[in-house]
């Protein structure tokens, strides 16, 4: 009885471990810190922050998953925030990419979908939702939909919340001719400013 549950037990860990010794991982961290005096409308203003970004990506055969935990507390720029911003899945094999969760993602040189963050600005217009592209030697598909929330510059606790679709496809027929179309739809919800009152 006990050889056959010490089989039993080696027959499901050692699957795990060697799984688990596949798993190839990456960790990148930002770390920011400030303190001093700024000018406000010809006053000064004591200004200080504490700001981290731990970005983890684990990656096994195709697959990769990734999370971006965030200590902004207080932020220079933007709302305080605690805990994990970012997450995805993703999958990647032979032109093939399907990606669930927060992306970014460029097409048309920028012209129809340039999604990006710059933190130093406090401004992000990354989606959450899920992301499709082919790539293929004769043409380039692209799907894209989710939804994005942006924070007023100026006030972060405004909020304006977007569903965003969107797609492109571009035809290769000849190594110097591409052809190609976008469509771009966003639907968004902008509540009402609160104004002060004296």
């Amino acid at each position: 009885m006990r050889s056959m549950l010490r089989l039993a037990v080696a027959c499901t860990v050692l699957p795990a471990c060697v799984a688990v010794a596949q798993v190839q991982y990456s960790v990148g961290n930002l770390f920011r810190f400030g303190n001093g005096t700024q000018v406000i409308s010809g006053l000064d203003q004591r200004e200080e922050y504490v700001e981290n970004q731990s970005n983890i990506r684990l990656y096994w055969k195709d697959f990769t998953v990734g999370f971006q935990y965030v200590y902004d507390d207080p932020p220079e720029f933007g709302p305080t925030y605690q805990g994990v911003k970012k997450r995805y899945i993703e999958y990647l094999r032979e032109g093939l990419e399907l990606r669930a969760g927060d992306f970014y993602t460029l097409y048309d040189r920028g012209l129809t979908m340039n999604l990006f963050e710059n933190r130093g600005l406090n401004y992000d217009t990354g989606l959450d939702g899920f992301r499709a592209a082919f790539n293929h030697r004769w043409f380039d598909v692209l799907a894209a939909l989710g939804t994005m929330k942006y924070h007023d510059l100026l006030d972060p606790t405004y909020v304006e919340t977007y569903s965003v679709r969107s797609g492109h496809i571009e035809l290769k027929p000849a190594p110097f001719l591409r052809v190609g179309a976008s469509l771009v739809g966003a639907r968004g919800l902008t509540p009402a400013r609160q104004t002060q009152s004296d």
